[in-house]
């Protein structure tokens, strides 16, 4: 982040979305600064394990975690652009998941990906009137941290199964969010669209 703030100029702020006073602070930073994008791509590392196993005040509070903070930083986003009358774009961060069948253990995880694309497809329709565009991208496995507890064995055998023969990389990723919030993108709203490497569902 630190690099990024010293060769583009863009202003690092850390936010915690799981702690009130960061997302607080966050939201009395957007009223205060002009934004004209918001990325949401926020998203928390989470067990892996069978339904019948779960314990639902953990799958509770997992959803909590990833929609509570997320949900009103898009809310003082909005806000902010009906304020100074202007046009903004919002990016939801989804996954594949939502796509079709998942992969067995992900319960948590899927259930809060469904539930931003639900929130997306809502926003889609009420921020239409506001100027603003709503948008998602469903990325499926991509190399990250994210996927880091995964055995290396399991990522190669997914990777021979791929059309693309390859899982993305995050620039991939990066890419077509940076479409999204981009001039060219003016008439597409409402869409999930599917970064997946010829892998249909």
């Amino acid at each position: 982040a630190k690099v990024i703030e010293r060769e583009t100029g863009a202003k690092a702020v850390f936010y915690d979305q799981t702690a009130e006073s960061s997302v607080n602070d966050l939201i009395q930073f957007i009223a205060a600064n002009p934004c004209d994008a918001l990325i949401n791509n926020a998203a928390e590392p989470y067990k892996r394990e069978p339904v019948i196993e779960m314990n639902a005040d953990t799958f509770l509070q997992y959803l909590e975690r990833g929609i509570r903070g997320a949900f009103k930083v898009c809310q003082a986003f909005a806000s902010a652009i009906v304020k100074r009358n202007g046009s903004g774009k919002i990016v939801h961060v989804l996954s594949s998941v939502v796509m079709g069948f998942p992969q067995e253990k992900q319960a948590s995880y899927v259930a809060l990906k469904y539930a931003w694309l639900c929130l997306m497809r809502a926003q889609a329709v009420e921020f239409r009137k506001l100027n603003i565009q709503v948008n998602a991208v469903s990325p499926s496995m991509t190399k990250t941290p994210f996927i880091g507890d995964l055995p290396e064995r399991f990522v190669k055998m997914l990777e021979q199964s791929l059309p693309m023969g390859r899982i993305a990389t995050a620039e991939e990723v990066a890419a077509v969010i940076h479409f999204l919030i981009s001039p060219q993108s003016s008439y597409i709203h409402g869409a999930n669209i599917p970064i997946t490497g010829g892998q249909t569902y």
